[in-house]
C-alpha cells in the first residue's frame, strides 16, 4: 500500500536471527525471594489407596473452599468451606464411591482459584 512506500522491505533467513539474537536489556528488581509474599496454593497432594490428603498453604486468614470434581465437571464433594488461620491446612478426601479414575481438586479463595488433577 502507499503507507509502506517509504520503508525498504527485505527478508532475512531464520538462521541469521537464530545466530544473532537481538540484545535485550537486563531487568532487575529490588524484590528478594525471602520477602516475596506467598500465595494460597497446593502444598502437596498425597494418595493412600482411595484416601487423599491435601495440604494447602494459607498465608492469610482466608476463607478456603476445597472441592472435588470428576472430569465431566460434576462436583463430587465439598471438603471444606470456612475461614482458616494462617499456615498449612490439611484436608482429607475419602473416595466413598470407590471408583478409579481421574479427579480434579479445586481450591478457591477470594480472588484466587487453583485446580490439580489426581488419578486413583
Amino acid at each position: 500500500t502507499s503507507d509502506w512506500k517509504s520503508f525498504n522491505m527485505y527478508s532475512v533467513h531464520p538462521d541469521t536471527i537464530r545466530n544473532n539474537p537481538p540484545p535485550f536489556p537486563a531487568i532487575t528488581t529490588n524484590i528478594s525471594p525471602q520477602h516475596k509474599t506467598q500465595d494460597i496454593g497446593f502444598q502437596s497432594i498425597q494418595k493412600n489407596g482411595r484416601n487423599v490428603l491435601i495440604a494447602v498453604n494459607n498465608p492469610r486468614n482466608e476463607k478456603i473452599l476445597v472441592s472435588v470434581y470428576d472430569l465431566n465437571g460434576r462436583r463430587i464433594e465439598n471438603l471444606d468451606n470456612q475461614h482458616w488461620n494462617v499456615g498449612t491446612q490439611i484436608f482429607y478426601w475419602h473416595n466413598r464411591a470407590d471408583k478409579s479414575g481421574i479427579y480434579l481438586i479445586k481450591i478457591s479463595a477470594p480472588n484466587f482459584s487453583e485446580t490439580q488433577k489426581i488419578s486413583l
